[in-house]
């Protein structure tokens, strides 16, 4: 009885939701692998939430910079990102977090992602500090557990990535390239997310012994090794302008998705939580210097743009109604000369003020004596 009642409740949400669009709900997701890994991860869950509602997606792997322009332009429905990511377009965007991901062997969904410092087998590192004297690499600087945690981590032994260690660069996607930069010598250190390297190792990417995780850190109930502190995984979200009632559809298919699922299983996720605690992503973007700390003066110039046109184009239309103003008065004092006195200071300054302003005041006195 259950099914039948969860299904005609299903049923009775997608009729409500075809009354409100036809078109496909635009999906993006966060990328930092190539769009068909990407996809392959995340289109069978909402083949499912298509299944289970009707409701059609158009899924759209994007890089950290792309999905930052794509929501900046309202140009999706909800995002698959990050918890940094979550925080950060809450402000500016009206982005809601409605659900986290637990993802496979991590017990606590608030603790599943980290950054790892992945090195040869052959260095040998015991302190942060010794970093000052290795060239590092990255994908993106604004990669989560591939910069950011990483940032955050060496701010609180007050080193900054960009300036403390020997040489940073940043050498895009996908981010399993990183770890053949290292294997072949081409750095000494990859800034990675958790668990990068033991999937490597598990798809025999990458030999065992090969490589390994330096300045380890131990988490209890965390099967993957971690250079950094631990952060919620990535949260699905909505936007502002998003209808509630077609959230409710998709979270209420989604929350139904177990572990022993084909979704997901191809998702590499266990199931789909309710948003979990996240103050420490405050703390991590506190020591980054990010909002909600600091002013974001990028975004406020943004916002300043139409008003100061709008500014401008105000004082413009009042400069030309005081030439066409200016212009008007002269005219009829040539016109009538012969009634002022030709020592009258005023109709001096009125006839040879073509390159200056005349005074409110003046207007006044003109009038009057056109009058009489």
């Amino acid at each position: 009885m259950s099914i039948l009642v969860r299904a005609s409740l299903l049923l009775s949400l997608c009729i409500s939701f075809n009354a409100f669009s036809d078109e496909p709900i635009r999906v993006g997701a966060l990328s930092f692998a190539s769009p068909e890994v990407v996809s392959q991860r995340w289109q069978p869950t909402f083949d499912r939430v298509t299944r289970d509602t009707g409701i059609q997606f158009n899924l759209l792997p994007l890089t950290p910079k792309q999905l930052s322009e794509f929501v900046a332009n309202d140009k999706l429905d909800f995002i698959i990102g990050n918890a940094l990511t979550t925080v950060e377009f809450k402000k500016d965007f009206g982005v809601s977090h409605l659900l986290t991901l637990v993802p496979d062997q991590h017990a606590r969904p608030e603790y599943a992602v980290g950054s790892a410092l992945i090195a040869r087998t052959s260095l040998q590192i015991t302190h942060f500090s010794d970093l000052k004297n290795l060239s590092l690499i990255s994908s993106d600087p604004k990669a989560f557990g591939g910069f950011q945690i990483m940032a955050g981590e060496l701010a609180t032994h007050e080193l900054n990535l960009f300036k403390d260690v020997g040489k940073l660069t940043f050498v895009g996607f996908p981010q399993g390239k990183l770890l053949d930069y290292i294997a072949e010598g081409k750095a000494d250190i990859a800034i990675l997310p958790t668990c990068v390297l033991e999937s490597a190792v598990k798809e025999k990417k990458i030999d065992p012994g090969v490589l390994k995780v330096v300045l380890t850190s131990p988490h209890k109930d965390f099967q993957c090794q971690s250079s950094s502190r631990l952060y919620p995984s990535y949260a699905l979200s909505k936007l502002g302008h998003t209808d509630h009632k077609l959230a409710t559809n998709i979270v209420t298919s989604m929350l139904s998705i177990k572990a022993e699922d084909m979704e997901a299983k191809l998702g590499r996720y266990q199931y789909w939580s309710t948003p979990v605690k996240d103050s420490h992503v405050f703390h991590l973007l506190k020591s980054l210097n990010q909002w909600p700390f600091v002013t974001n003066w990028d975004r406020l110039a943004k916002d300043a743009v139409p008003w100061t046109f709008a500014i401008c184009f105000i004082l413009l239309l009042g400069y030309l109604h005081h030439l066409r103003v200016k212009r008007l008065v002269v005219l009829r004092t040539r016109r009538y000369p012969m009634r002022w006195s030709n020592t009258n200071p005023l109709k001096k300054r009125c006839l040879n003020s073509r390159g200056s302003f005349i005074r409110p005041s003046e207007y006044s006195l003109l009038a009057r004596w056109h009058q009489a």
